[in-house]
């Protein structure tokens, strides 16, 4: 078997690989440094041919490099970010099409920190991330992989480690119950190398699994099956993972009090550890301001609010652009003078973003690239990234999102086939470049939302018309002013249900194919141009 580790600079991938060399039948290559005698290879995995070339002939993949970029310093430029979406996406397109089998994907249990020690959190707990590069890179790891591995014959594992240490850490510091000792962690990640799928799943595509690298005996925080006395299918201690730790890290722990068990209901004890406070809404920031739905957006609110239209051209240009392409010519931006200020915003820059955000209100994010191979992550899903720091920043509470539809593309697992799909379903991105950036990109905000208890409105779109020019369209659509009245509604309404949620944008259609009523019952919302002649032949 030949294996690929990526992320190798870590002390965990350097174990990982002096062990694996000491079993026959085991070959071991390397993207990264290594201080073993084994094949190296060098290279950024966001560039396809670094990709290709590092999973040919690779029978498994251990893909450690959002974990181990998650121990380095915290920043905030977000370069990280997009190294670990857009590397990881290319390391599974083209493992998809190698021989690649099985990939062993790195995370957290972080992601549990706020769970109390005497809660038995176990793999099918939701993980709730804190929103620091620390925890955002393997969140996005996961999510990742995830979706890729859907529409592919692979098959994925994902190890959430405790906070892994070595013999020396151990000690020079006190004892931490979040320890897992790295010669457990490697136990682990050859246990997701051997391990059988074979009759874990009662039907289906085995996929994806998750499973927790804990340190043994009762003083870890999140505590080994064994010790629980609970025996979960889906756990690491359960067969056929047969994951079990040795080193007992609190053994040698003086005797202290067992920490109170936290008695507050469970809402309280995960409500946001740090939120942000409403404010009224009078200057709203508006970034991708000279796109169709910002430019639509505009038409609406300029009246009512002082708007900081932001863009990363000047928006007298993208007019004069728009103006020669008259197909555009019901959507091109107004061009508003003072109290209202135009601003050449680049979303990658952090700075920028920042300085953008200063003195608003409301944030609406129209900004997108799709098809960009290098600047679609940048844009769409580190670009979200730094608009939620600014938020948190200077105290921005109200965030509009706008992004597609993520439950109609086929593949394992979709929704294509299902009726009254609801804007709650679990979103499909897969493989796309623009889907899996803006999917991530809203995943990210998520965690910012439920973290600071913001109020994230993602508003979904999947096709957008013009209303005086019929048309055959699918089953959902809404024509462009709407979609301006549409990110209105989500800036004024009193108040969300929860700190993030979703809204399909649509015109109410016969089709059955989604369910449309949650942006008309949260969001008061009704389309104005709800022509029947887009789905019907005239009478």
């Amino acid at each position: 078997m030949r294996i690929l580790i990526t992320g190798s600079s870590s002390p965990l991938a350097q174990a990982l690989i002096a062990a694996l060399m000491n079993q026959p039948g085991r070959a071991v290559r390397v993207l990264g440094p290594a201080e073993a005698p084994v094949e190296r290879l060098a290279g950024d995995l966001r560039e396809p041919e670094v990709a290709r070339e590092a999973v040919d002939q690779v029978d498994a993949i251990v893909h450690l490099q959002p974990w181990s970029l998650s121990l380095l310093p915290e920043d905030d430029t977000g370069e990280r970010l997009d190294t670990v979406m857009r590397g990881t996406r290319s390391l599974m397109l083209a493992a998809a099409q190698a021989t690649t089998r099985r990939i062993v994907l790195g995370s957290t249990l972080a992601f549990f920190d706020r769970h109390p020690a005497h809660w038995h959190v176990d793999e099918l707990w939701r993980p709730r991330p804190a929103p620091t590069l620390t925890q955002l890179l393997p969140w996005v790891g996961e999510l990742a992989v995830r979706e890729l591995v859907r529409r592919s014959s692979m098959e994925a594992i994902c190890l959430r480690f405790g906070e892994v240490v070595d013999d020396a850490t151990v000690a020079s510091q006190p004892f931490d119950p979040r320890w897992v000792h790295v010669r457990d962690a490697v136990h682990g990640l050859e246990r997701a190398l051997a391990f059988d799928h074979e009759g874990m799943l009662d039907a289906g595509k085995p996929d994806w699994s998750v499973f927790h690298i804990m340190g043994a005996g009762p003083h870890s925080k999140i505590r080994h099956g064994d010790e629980t006395g609970v025996e979960e299918r889906a756990t690491s201690a359960s067969a056929p993972f047969l994951y079990k730790p040795q080193v007992d890290l609190g053994a040698n722990t003086p005797d202290t009090p067992a920490p109170s068990p936290d008695l507050r209901p469970w809402q309280q004890v995960l409500s946001p550890p740090e939120p942000v406070v409403s404010c009224p809404i009078r200057k709203v920031v508006l970034f991708g301001a000279g796109g169709p739905m910002g430019a639509s957006a505009m038409q609406d609110l300029h009246e009512s609010y002082t708007l900081r239209l932001a863009d990363i051209r000047p928006m007298a240009d993208i007019v004069a652009d728009l103006k020669a392409r008259e197909s555009y010519a019901r959507i091109i931006p107004p061009l508003l003078d003072a109290p209202h200020e135009n601003r050449i915003v680049d979303v990658r820059d952090p700075d920028q973003v920042m300085a953008a955000c200063e003195g608003m209100d409301a944030i609406i994010n129209c900004s997108v690239l799709r098809m960009d191979p290098v600047d679609a992550f940048r844009v769409s899903a580190v670009g979200a990234y730094n608009m939620a720091r600014a938020a948190v920043h200077h105290g921005i509470r109200r965030f509009v999102q706008t992004g597609p539809l993520l439950q109609l593309v086929h593949g394992h697992g979709s929704h294509l086939w299902d009726y009254q799909v609801p804007v709650e379903a679990p979103s499909r991105p897969y493989e796309s470049l623009y889907f899996l950036s803006k999917y991530l990109g809203q995943e990210i905000l998520r965690v910012f939302a439920e973290y600071h208890d913001l109020e994230v409105a993602v508003m979904l779109f999947w096709e957008l018309v013009n209303p005086a020019h019929p048309d055959h369209k699918p089953p959902f659509f809404v024509s462009w002013p709407d979609s301006g009245r549409a990110l209105r509604r989500a800036l004024e309404v009193p108040a969300l249900p929860t700190p993030f949620e979703e809204f399909n944008v649509s015109v109410d259609l016969p089709h059955g194919k989604f369910d449309h009523s949650k942006i008309r019952r949260v969001l008061g919302w009704q389309p104005l141009d709800n022509r029947d002649h887009f789905w019907q032949d005239p009478a």
